[in-house]
């Protein structure tokens, strides 16, 4: 089992365990065993109480940001390099730089991430005997993720293109349903509704998708031109829709279908079959649909 930290600015990750090279030897990082909050999110359930009502009624269920920790032993051939190695950590995980995200991955190869920031003193440092000397020094990382779900380690990405009035949907590698079938079948493998991100290219008049499942749909009233692009997320921690016009980048709002709210359209869990539509589409036209498969917990 790994962890890999990918800090917010964009710079190298770093693995637990791992090894790296030091000024006067190798040096150790063993990941230790006493992980906390990986598996499921603490929740809060709102509820309504009336005068004189025995009991309360439920409403629903949210879930609340999800609080981890990890352990990480390093061991170095001198102070030095265990000093060197303890203000590179403390940069890698300043919280100052944002969100960042952390993978784990488990010893079946499989990949999950969880966008999350340093938790106060990051990394800390026990100072008991057992837990440090001259050479070596026991950390703890506490993390804070305000979206507490996991996320595939990878994105899923399937593309819908036209051709003339007649259209059908394609994905890497190639795979195709049946014949200029306008429907996909979206797999979300985890357990939680995921959003997804979407892109429009033109030149398309009035596409729309459509989930089966749901009956949600979500499209644009516009004549999108060749070389002209309408982007959506649906992701309400990062919700936004923009048209990107051959004169420049436009808030794509007022171009909503308002059938539903961005919000809204997700995929469930497990088969979701998607339809694209369209009122007339010209060579080159396409949409994608990517998403990443959500878990409540690992």
């Amino acid at each position: 089992m790994q962890l890999v930290w990918y800090p917010a600015d964009g710079s190298s990750p770093i693995t637990f365990p791992g090894t790296l090279a030091g000024n006067d030897g190798d040096i150790v990082m063993s990941s230790m065993m006493n992980h906390v909050g990986f598996a499921g999110a603490p929740v809060t359930h709102q509820t309504l109480k009336s005068p004189n009502q025995d009991g309360v009624s439920y409403l629903w269920t949210v879930y609340e940001p999800r609080v981890i920790s990890f352990d990480v032993m390093v061991q170095t051939a001198s102070l030095q390099d265990l000093l060197d190695t303890q203000g590179m950590l403390t940069g890698m995980f300043d919280a100052s730089k944002g969100i960042g995200s952390l993978v784990w991955i488990q010893q079946n190869g499989k990949q999950y991430l969880l966008k999350c920031i340093a938790n106060g003193n990051c990394p800390s440092n026990p100072a008991d005997p057992q837990n440090r000397g001259p050479q070596h020094q026991r950390y703890t990382f506490p993390m804070i993720a305000h979206d507490p779900f996991w996320y595939s380690g990878s994105a899923h990405v399937v593309y819908f293109a036209f051709i003339g009035k007649s259209f059908f949907p394609f994905n890497f590698p190639f795979n195709f349903q049946s014949p200029h079938s306008p429907t996909q079948n979206l797999i979300n493998q985890g357990s939680a509704k995921t959003p997804v991100y979407v892109l429009f290219t033109g030149p398309m008049t009035n596409p729309v998708l459509t989930n089966s499942l749901t009956g949600k749909t979500l499209g644009i009233t516009l004549v999108l031109a060749a070389g002209e692009t309408f982007e959506v997320n649906t992701d309400k921690n990062d919700i936004y829709a923009t048209y990107h016009s051959l004169g420049g980048n436009l808030n794509g709002n007022p171009y909503l279908n308002n059938m539903v709210t961005l919000a809204e359209f997700l995929l469930e869990a497990g088969d979701n079959p998607v339809t694209l539509s369209s009122s007339s589409s010209g060579s080159g036209a396409q949409a994608m649909i990517q998403w990443s498969d959500k878990y409540v917990g690992v």
